[in-house]
């Protein structure tokens, strides 16, 4: 069985292994903020996973599954956070031991409708929802017993450079949770 992740209680955060600079910005974040658990986002092969741990990822999150990826992330010690979207692909995830799973892309697949549904027939499964879900629609998202987190790039401007303020900073963390408890 896969290791049940222990986030209760701290900050988590994901980049993106996407762009060339990520594995540095990946390890400069974990060195930074040693009370926050963060991800490497975008895992999709063997390589990504050794280059995520190599930076010091603490658990790795992927848009899908794969019988490889399953594999290198099982090795490698990291919990993997795998994609999914159909009844199925939930059903093969959890023969693997997986308990959260990313739900993507939600909103191009009616998340909101697709996940609410998912509580009556997962009852074991929570999911990290992403894709195209927009500030508006977080609160509600948020209120579905079986999301443990949700994510999208409304997060992130276009414009950013990977430089963070501090007032852009102090958003990414605490902005999400206003919305959903309305404070």
């Amino acid at each position: 069985a896969r290791p049940e992740p222990a986030f209760a209680g701290a900050w988590a955060g994901c980049g993106r292994c996407r762009a060339p600079q990520a594995p540095a910005a990946l390890s400069a974040a974990v060195e930074r903020h040693p009370q926050c658990l963060i991800a490497a986002g975008t895992i999709l092969d063997e390589a990504a996973v050794r280059t995520a741990c190599e930076a010091g990822a603490h658990f790795l999150v992927s848009p899908g599954l794969a019988s490889d990826l399953h594999e290198a992330s099982t090795g490698s010690g990291r919990l993997l956070v795998p994609g999914v979207q159909t009844a199925s692909e939930v059903m093969a995830a959890r023969r693997l031991g997986y308990r959260l799973m990313k739900y993507y892309p939600a909103e191009p697949s009616n998340g909101l409708v697709v996940l609410e549904d998912y509580a009556n027939i997962f009852h074991d499964v929570a999911f990290m929802a992403t894709g195209k879900i927009r500030p508006d629609l977080l609160a509600a998202y948020g209120r579905l017993s079986n999301v443990a987190a949700v994510g999208g790039s409304w997060m992130l401007k276009p414009e950013a450079t990977g430089q963070f303020s501090a007032d852009r900073s102090r958003f990414f963390s605490t902005r999400p949770a206003n919305i959903v408890t309305g404070s």
